[in-house]
């Protein structure tokens, strides 16, 4: 059975990614390659891949909804990361484009938010972020598939004990990998360059 993170980016994928290592899982995680494949449409290759693989997370996999079950449906398991609130995933991306603001780090988040940085558009940010969530949700409800589906947050207490449940194995006798804890945001030091010409389309 496979099992797709489809939380965003930023939601703890790679916490996620380490974990399913450490149960002994085939597990990819980010590969610039892959969305590559999905901004050109070239989702049957990306479900090649996806074959040779037991989990797979972070992009392009949480944007491959429809394509994902439709191809395994009930086949597959499905985890959905969160942040422990909208505004504590919110920091976190505007720490991240902080970091990442080279050309294709700005081109990847336009074409997946709409802006190269959440600065100045945060309410856009936090609308998609939140849409993304409720949409999973719902559709795992009406589609009868709620025992397929994982819904946790690791900064809110979830770890081994979820993951292990959901997918029936042991708990390891190790600490959860927390990865990529947030440094805090230093006011002011983002940057607005890539979103001044899709603002003045907005507005």
């Amino acid at each position: 059975m496979k099992i797709f993170g489809i939380g965003l980016n930023k939601t703890g994928t790679q916490s996620l990614h380490y974990a399913l290592l450490q149960l002994g899982y085939n597990s990819q995680h980010w590969l610039p390659a892959n969305f590559d494949l999905f901004a050109r449409g070239r989702f049957d290759e990306l479900l090649s891949i996806a074959e040779g693989f037991d989990c797979l997370s972070d992009w392009p996999w949480p944007l491959m909804m429809d394509q994902l079950l439709d191809h395994y449906g009930d086949k597959a398991k499905y985890i959905l990361t969160t942040r422990r609130d909208s505004v504590a995933w919110l920091n976190s991306i505007k720490n991240h484009a902080n970091r990442h603001d080279d050309e294709a780090a700005r081109s990847i988040r336009t074409r997946i938010f709409g802006f190269a940085s959440p600065v100045g558009v945060e309410e856009h940010y936090l609308e998609l972020y939140e849409q993304h969530n409720r949409n999973v949700r719902d559709y795992f409800v009406k589609q009868g598939l709620t025992d397929h589906l994982l819904d946790v947050s690791w900064d809110k207490g979830d770890g081994w004990h979820e993951l292990c449940d959901f997918l029936d194995v042991s708990i390891p006798n190790v600490s959860f990998p927390h990865q990529n804890k947030s440094a805090t945001l230093r006011r002011g030091s983002l940057l607005k360059r890539g979103n001044a010409s899709m603002m003045r389309r907005v507005d």
